[in-house]
């Protein structure tokens, strides 16, 4: 059982698999270019299949990108027996434990009363891994709690967080091809599918692309797009604009963002290393997939359709992620306030502060009605007990390298600060073409009925004028031509249009509910709702730099400064760094991904074939992605801070190689057996839980009065003070009158398996269990005869002096 590193051909696996992936999409992409595989040798791939691989593409990245993140998760996990047939040795991980086998006794109806004084702990995690004994052990298939542990902490972390992640990405990805078009020849069409809530019959006379808040005037979709002037009915000239939606960029991205977002340490690394905190880790998990629908949510309201589904489903994803742990609820809130701030009507902004008030009015009723103190209106005296562990610089090296060790860290860093100059960027142009607006406005007087005021928020972006003939609408898909937003697409001679006529109309997933502009669909003016493109992205990129602001203000606060302040912004996080560490991903992901987006969307639509054509079309797209690619591959090489989590979760799951006094050691475990054997798993025994005898219950099932290191006396745990303070006053009347009635008349047991671990000594309240190991108190009630020595296990060693199993006398 001695531990070994886990073995890297896991991880290179996982890469080189990745690579090899990557080789194919690029193949498999210029095939799907005529002139572009004419020119480089390459056969030129059909009709028929680029409209199966372009339908696919897309499912199939995303499949193979989670993939290697779980390879990559899969290879950091322990491979030794340890790690599978014994229990982790951290101060939170007996708790788990102990309530998957509550569960699995108990059954469903315990997941409201976890705690051993019956009160509520989030039991989502704990009811999937009793869920799966259940399901092994109806299927006859022995499975151990660690193993049923393992299983599904691997599943959510290596499947539904990169999955959850990727999902997340998309609402930003979706903005620069999720509408691409292209022609047989090659030659992009410039029409970019209208973002508008779609109608899938696609029945005659009912278009599956419309704008839901826009003019009964403007034209419908065709659903054939004729490219580069070729006769109608040429199946070389005609593509189905809903047949083949081949999306390179967002391809990649799908292969690239499941391994960032399992290449920090602060996620879901972390989370089974420090406590292991996993409810906690489970909720983070989820909340990416709250996240999006949110945004979702936000962009129906805008556009005041579709709001009743985005709704539910925002609902009960918030509820999911609630259930697996309530105080998740703070970070969506933190992440997601600047999104409220800039895209939600004012009335809706007021009635979310309200509801968060009630909602911290109710919290702090709650707090003051469980957890008594006379320090709540004091919050300096928060936390007292608190001591920073790492300087301010520190912690923003942590905070901008993404907890991500090495030379990577600093790659990731640059990346970071890269990430937001771009995103500043996008504000500023923003600003300016603002100001441009305003000047114009003032020039032009009230000459005419479609001047812009200056409180409509709204540029010169919303002003078009579409020919009759040839328009085309910014989709939330199109490049950002300078503040244009129409785009005539002409074909390789200059003189023949698009065959089809569409309607000039903003992205419905783009618009913001409290913009109002003009637009003309056939030269006149109309009022719409929607914001132009450019309007949009400055908006999600104020967004994502306040939330990396908050996040790292939320984070240096837990982990490097004192006072009221700090205490008030860390306290929904249990102040300590391990939970705002979650953030950090949540902070960087969405940044560096916006950032690539706005690199492609400067993408610009030109003619030509050749490979300097190609460069001017694609050119963002690829610097966009060589950087996240390289960053993504880099990370999973000589991540220090991976590495070091991955080695102390392996000495974790060990019984050898450590000091005599540590929570778990081999004389430990055995004791622990010969006890179990002696008592039977349900007479109660009473024990300090920091000597490790917690891990009896986890371990043999044994009945302890203690089986977690925080039993607390508040609910139904008045049994436990009171154990304490009969056995502390040294009279044999009041310990027996105390004990004896607890678990009806089951035999009571004391076990002394000496101090408290040096590893457990972080227990603020540790000291309330210092009278179970006073020796003059155990020699006493040996010698009135309440305590009847059972077994001495003091042979084992000089370390274990005093050991002993004793029987408390309980009448005759």
């Amino acid at each position: 059982m001695s531990p070994r590193n886990p073995p890297v051909w896991g991880r290179g696996s996982a890469l080189a698999f990745q690579s090899h992936v990557v080789v194919i999409l690029v193949y498999v992409a210029v095939s799907a270019n005529k002139p572009l595989a004419r020119q480089v040798g390459l056969p030129v791939m059909n009709t028929k299949w680029k409209q199966r691989i372009g339908r696919a593409a897309l499912p199939i990245c995303s499949v193979l990108g989670v993939l290697a993140a779980f390879g990559i998760v899969l290879a950091w996990f322990p491979k030794t027996w340890d790690a599978w047939n014994l229990p982790l040795q951290e101060i939170d991980a007996p708790a788990h434990y102990y309530f998957i086998r509550k569960l699995l006794h108990q059954g469903v109806g315990a997941a409201t009363r976890l705690w051993p004084n019956d009160a509520y702990y989030p039991p989502l995690f704990h009811l999937l891994a009793a869920a799966l004994v259940s399901l092994c052990n109806a299927l006859h298939i022995r499975i151990n709690i660690y193993a049923a542990f393992n299983i599904v902490w691997l599943a959510t972390s290596g499947l539904v967080w990169p999955a959850g992640v990727s999902l997340w990405a998309s609402y930003f990805t979706r903005k620069v091809d999720g509408g691409f078009v292209e022609g047989r020849r090659g030659r992009e069409s410039s029409v970019r599918l209208a973002s508008g809530f779609r109608n899938r019959e696609s029945k005659p006379g009912k278009p599956w692309l419309r704008n839901p808040l826009s003019s009964r005037d403007a034209a419908p979709v065709s659903e054939t797009v004729a490219v580069g002037g070729g006769e109608e009915g040429n199946e070389d000239e005609i593509v189905d604009s809903r047949s083949f939606s081949w999306r390179p960029f967002s391809c990649a991205m799908m292969l690239m963002v499941p391994v960032l977002a399992v290449a920090s340490a602060s996620h879901p690394f972390l989370m089974l290393v420090s406590g292991p905190l996993i409810a906690f880790g489970l909720a983070t998990t989820l909340l990416p997939f709250w996240l999006y629908a949110t945004l979702r949510l936000f962009d129906a309201i805008a556009g005041r359709c579709h709001i009743l589904p985005w709704l539910i489903w925002t609902v009960l994803l918030g509820l999911l992620c609630i259930f697996a742990h309530p105080r998740i609820a703070f970070t969506w809130l933190l992440l997601m306030a600047p999104f409220m701030l800039v895209r939600l009507p004012w009335k809706a902004i007021l009635g979310i502060l309200a509801a968060v008030a009630v909602c911290a009015v109710a919290f702090f009723f709650y707090m003051i009605g469980h957890y008594h103190s006379s320090r709540y209106f004091d919050p300096s005296s928060w936390f007292h007990t608190y001591k920073p562990n790492r300087t301010v610089p520190d912690a923003l090296r942590v905070l901008f390298t993404d907890n991500v060790g090495g030379v990577s860290g600093w790659f990731m860093a640059v990346t970071v600060v890269a990430a937001l100059v771009v995103a500043l960027g996008v504000v500023l142009r923003d600003i300016r073409s603002r100001l441009v607006m305003i000047r114009f406005d003032g020039r032009a007087g009230g000459e005419e009925a479609g001047n812009v005021s200056a409180d409509t928020n709204v540029s010169m972006d919303t002003n078009v004028s579409v020919d009759a003939n040839v328009s085309a609408g910014i989709s939330e898909d199109g490049p950002l031509d300078d503040d244009k937003t129409s785009v005539v697409a002409q074909s390789g001679n200059g003189s023949a249009g698009i065959s089809a006529a569409i309607s000039a109309q903003p992205a419905a997933d783009e618009v913001v509910g409290h913009d109002s502009g003009r637009f003309s669909a056939r030269g006149r003016a109309v009022n719409t709702r929607f914001a132009s493109p450019t309007r949009m992205m400055a908006k999600d990129a104020v967004s994502l730099v306040l939330a990396f602001v908050l996040v790292g203000l939320v984070y240096v606060c837990s982990t490097s400064l004192t006072g009221w302040f700090p205490n008030i912004v860390a306290a929904a996080w249990y102040r300590a760094e391990t939970r705002p560490l979650t953030m950090i991903p949540f902070a960087i992901i969405p940044l560096l991904v916006f950032a690539a987006c706005v690199l492609a969307r400067f993408d610009k639509v030109v003619e030509g074939v050749g490979f300097g054509s190609w460069i001017s079309r694609n050119g963002g797209k690829a610097v966009a992605m060589i950087v996240l690619a390289a960053l993504a591959v880099s990370c999973q090489v000589g991540n220090s801070a991976r590495q070091v989590l991955g080695q102390s979760l392996v000495s974790n799951t060990v019984l050898v190689g450590k000091p005599e006094n540590e929570q778990l050691t081999h004389a430990k475990y055995d004791v622990l057996k010969q006890t179990v054997k002696l008592t039977g798993k349900d007479s109660l025994i009473v024990s300090d839980p920091l000597n490790g005898s917690m891990y009896g219950s986890a371990m043999f099932d044994a009945n302890m009065l203690y089986p977690i290191y925080n039993a607390m006396h508040e609910k139904n745990g008045a049994i436990f003070s009171a154990t304490e303070a009969s056995f502390e006053s040294g009279d044999p009347a009041k310990l027996t009158a105390t004990t004896c009635p607890v678990d009806g008349k089951v035999a009571k047991y004391f076990l002394a398996m000496g101090p408290q671990a040096p590893s457990l000594q972080m227990f603020t309240f540790r000291q309330q269990y210092d009278t179970f190991h006073r020796q003059d108190l155990i020699d006493g009630y040996v010698k009135a005869g309440t305590l009847v020595k059972v077994r001495d296990f003091s042979s084992y060693g000089p370390y274990a002096k005093g050991w002993a199993l004793y029987r408390i006398k309980c009448g005759q």
